[in-house]
Parts: structure tokens; sequence; C-alpha cells
């Protein structure tokens, strides 16, 4: 059993430095200042009260010791995956893939166009220079596991992969492998517009995976409209590490166990007439965790 109070050392291996990473208070300081500001200002579509699945989560991987990049295909103006930034104090760079300017390769024909100026402009208001970021501007489906590892120097598997580019079969299918491929075992990928009638293949293109092979990455929550997905040797962990935060810390959201294609999750419903709220951190939410 694991559980861990304070902010703990990580070594750089660019650097071979020992680096300190911030304790779960200055990560919940940062959020709330972003979802109280930064994040309504910004254009999206996104729910605040996605982060009570998102908290927990991110408390487990402090008490596994685990700190690490996030990723997102389709950021657009950034509002999720700035919230996922302030939520992971990683000592490398965050990955973003993005069409921007080349929204004549928009596949799904939504006639969504994103903003690169835009989106880098709203990390810089969080104090987040484009360094820290690797920005790829290319359609995804050029792309491929390999090629970002090496030809774009991303190197190390993700805490959080967030699936929000093109929604369209082929490209929810490709990206979510890219996910698959890299996100660490201990992390969290988080496939958006699950329950989309307008994106209805978001849907099938997750029940052709898990029906037709066996990811090790498998469904543990429901929230948002936002599928969140973990490797199965942690989903009896998280599982119960959400249930308890949520259930402590939101008492007015339902939280219901579903099974999702042969495994035991969660479906997670917050009372959307009630602004989200980041709790004031206290040392007992992460002594309570245990992760086997």
């Amino acid at each position: 059993m694991i559980a861990i109070q304070s902010g703990r050392m990580l070594c750089c291996k660019k650097h071979g430095k020992k680096m300190h990473t911030p304790p779960p208070c200055k990560v919940f300081q940062d959020l709330e200042h972003y979802l109280n500001g930064p994040f309504q200002a910004t254009e999206g579509w996104c729910a605040g009260h996605v982060w009570q699945t998102l908290l927990p989560l991110v408390l487990a991987q402090h008490a596994l010791n685990f700190s690490a990049p996030v990723a997102e295909v389709g950021p657009y103006h950034g509002k999720f995956f700035w919230g996922l930034v302030q939520s992971t104090p990683a000592i490398m760079r965050h990955l973003a893939i993005d069409i921007f300017g080349l929204e004549q390769e928009n596949a799904d024909q939504s006639g969504v166009k994103g903003d690169r100026a835009l989106f880098l402009g709203h990390g810089r208001s969080l104090g987040i220079q484009e360094s820290a970021i690797n920005l790829i501007e290319k359609d995804s489906l050029t792309l491929t596991a390999e090629s970002i590892q090496t030809q774009y120097n991303t190197k190390t598997p993700f805490s959080f992969f967030s699936v929000d580019g093109a929604h369209h079969p082929d490209y929810v299918e490709h990206d979510l492998n890219l996910a698959l491929s890299l996100t660490d075992r201990r992390g969290i990928i988080i496939v958006d517009d699950y329950s989309n009638p307008r994106w209805h293949c978001v849907q099938e293109v997750v029940a052709r995976k898990y029906l037709l092979s066996d990811p090790e990455f498998v469904p543990l929550s429901f929230s948002c409209n936002k599928l969140f997905l973990c490797h199965r040797d942690f989903l009896a962990s998280y599982r119960k590490v959400v249930r308890d935060f949520i259930m402590t810390e939101f008492p007015d959201t339902r939280v219901y166990d579903t099974d999702r294609f042969g495994h035991l999750g969660l479906t997670i419903l917050p009372d959307m007439k009630k602004n989200m709220r980041v709790p004031v951190y206290k040392n007992t939410m992460l002594e309570k965790i245990r992760i086997a």
C-alpha cells in the first residue's frame, strides 16, 4: 500500500538533476484559480464539473509517486488542455496536437476553427511559455506513436491523454490507438463526446475496440460527456479513490456502479446547476488513498 503526503523529488533525465514537484495543495490552488477565472473566459466545450473525477485521480497518481506530462489531440483554444496542465505538475513538456490553421483538413466538417495564437496566449496568461509545450500542428492521422516519440522528441509516457480530435471514425480510432500506445500504465485516457448524439461515431469506435479486442486500458468512469479509461491493473483502486473522494467532497453528485464491456466502473452525474468548486486541500485526502 502506498500513501504520500508531501511534494516529492523526481529525476530529470535530460539534466540528471533532482527536481521538486509541488505538493497537491499547490495543484488544488492552481486549479481553483484556473476554473474560477481563465477557464470561464476560454472558448470551448468542457464542464468544470469534470474535475470532480480528475482531482481524485491526480491525488492517486501523487500517491503512486508518479508525475508526467499531459497530452491532447484537438485542444482547440485549450479550455480542457490548460486545466490538465494545471492538474499535473510535470517536469517535461506537455503535448498538444491540432491542425489549427489547416482547417481545410478538418475531416469531420464541423466548421470549428482553432486558433494557435489564442491557444498559446491562454497558456501565457497562466504563466506557461510556449517552450513548455510540444505543439504539433499537423493532421493527427499522419502521426504515429513512433514519430511522436522520435521526430518530435516526445520520449516519456503521459499521465493524462485526452482524445478530442476530428470526430470521424478513422480519426477517433487512430487517436485512441495513439493514446493507448503513449499513456503510462498509471495514467488516464479521456475520450471526449462519448455520449454526444451528434458524434455517435465516438461511442461506436469505443464499442468496436472492446468487442473485437482486449485493450489493457478499460473503462473507469463516465462524467460530463467524457469516458475515462485506466489500466486494468488500477481499475479497482482508482474506482474506489474516485468514489470515496466524490462522496466526501461532492455529496450532491450521484455516483453509480456501471458495467461497461465487462469492467465495473462508475457513472458520475454532478449537479450541473451548482458551480464547480475546488475543495480546500487537506492532508487527509491523500492519507486515505491506498493503491494496491
